[in-house]
């Protein structure tokens, strides 16, 4: 198993991450369109989505320009 691989393996799992944070923002969103105010847990999960978001990117960058044949 080489290295492309076990990136493939990890942006593959990653996919479903973001998949789960995207969804818990979009709903705390839902809930402070509907009048609750932003809170701290809000902007923690926003970074949360963000975070992984972007090592998803990275993963996928990583495995286009540095470990495909």
């Amino acid at each position: 198993m080489g290295l492309h691989d076990v990136l493939l393996v990890m942006h593959s799992v990653l996919r479903w991450g973001v998949l789960a944070a995207g969804a818990v923002v979009l709903g705390r969103t839902a809930l402070v369109r509907r009048g609750r105010a932003w809170t701290e847990t809000d902007t923690k999960a926003l970074r949360a989505f963000v975070g992984v978001f972007d090592l998803q990117l990275l993963l996928g960058l990583l495995m286009y320009f540095g470990t495909s044949a």
